[in-house]
């Protein structure tokens, strides 16, 4: 079962085993792309993220919720030239967004994403529009 075949519910955590399995890669399976912050799968993307919290590996982004909006930042050193960037941004491509607030807790699911605004820095940043709905939790 690929993702576009399944609804994720806003707001519901799920563990990177459950969003793989989900997608029909088998929740056991380690490496690849499935263990970094981004992964194309199918005609879809899903971009797991920390929000105001170190990664596992040490490194903090500023990602950070501006209301309903979430500022990101892509991969250290990316560039908006890159094809796997513009391929990310491109009208119309299902992104779906899963975000946590501490660094070993599950993910919430934030929902389909779309970019409202693109800036050519070094990582990129994004920021991400959800469908209606969505109220984040943000730390206080």
């Amino acid at each position: 079962m690929g993702i576009g075949q399944v609804n994720f519910t806003k707001g519901t955590r799920y563990s990177r085993p459950d969003v793989k399995e989900i997608a029909g890669i088998g929740r056991d399976a380690k490496g690849g792309d499935w263990d970094t912050g981004i992964v194309e799968h199918g005609n879809e993307y899903v971009i797991f993220t920390n929000v105001g919290a170190d990664g596992r590996t040490g490194h903090r982004y500023d990602n950070q919720w501006e209301g309903e909006y979430l500022r990101w930042s892509h991969k250290n050193g990316s560039r908006l030239s890159w094809p796997s960037v513009q391929k990310l941004l491109e009208p119309g491509r299902r992104i779906h967004v899963f975000f946590r607030l501490e660094n070993r807790e599950s993910f919430t699911y934030a929902g389909l994403a779309h970019a409202v605004e693109v800036t050519d820095t070094s990582p990129v940043e994004v920021l991400w529009g959800f469908d209606p709905g969505f109220a984040p939790t943000a730390p206080v």
